[in-house]
């Protein structure tokens, strides 16, 4: 397991952010930032006949309600790599992340589903925009409230500011986040070996 995943696991549950279905990168409570979610000690199991070797792929957490994980996975010759499996119902992206750091700065933007790479070129948005009551807060001050907490251990443990867009989480190419904020790369080794 990588230590950027591990330290997270345990700030999580020094921060009380643990209860029985894993731990969160905020309070649990908080609607608005609880898709992103680590595994417990029950993880998801591949549906039967899905993949060639299940136990290549590994489930860390949720990077979305809709059933989008964040995972290990280790390619033809054993080495190991953090991947992003969409759940074909919500996000289509099956991509190899650049690093592990990568995935804590992506979590760290606000995105209320981080798995919906079509958004990561720009800064999230709010779903309910001029639906508030007034003095009501809004869902990204709810938000970047809620990460606060999250966001100064990523800078304190890690040295990383906060980046204001997914592209900027993944330290992306603008050739490169073109690909990304589509389908993924076509050539990703990720992607090759679902498909085989």
């Amino acid at each position: 397991m990588p230590e950027e995943f591990l330290s997270l696991a345990d700030w999580s549950e020094q921060q009380g952010y643990v209860v029985s279905s894993g731990g969160y990168i905020a309070d649990p409570a908080i609607h608005e930032t609880a898709d992103i979610r680590l595994h417990g000690g029950h993880r998801p199991d591949w549906p039967a006949g899905y993949l060639k070797d299940p136990s290549r792929l590994f489930a860390v957490g949720n990077t979305g309600g809709d059933g989008s994980e964040f995972c290990l996975w280790l390619d033809d010759n054993g080495v190991q790599h953090v991947v992003h499996h969409g759940s074909g119902s919500g996000s289509i992206l099956w991509a190899t992340f650049p690093s592990p750091g990568c995935v804590l700065r992506l979590f760290a933007v606000g995105y209320f589903t981080p798995a919906f790479n079509e958004e990561w070129a720009a800064a999230p948005l709010d779903p309910w925009a001029g639906e508030y009551e007034e003095g009501e807060a809004t869902f990204n001050q709810v938000v970047d409230a809620g990460l606060a907490p999250y966001r100064a251990w990523l800078h304190d443990r890690w040295g990383e500011p906060t980046p204001a867009t997914g592209i900027e989480a993944l330290r992306l190419s603008p050739a490169e986040a073109e690909l990304w904020t589509l389908d993924g790369p076509a050539d990703d080794p990720f992607y090759r070996w679902l498909s085989e």
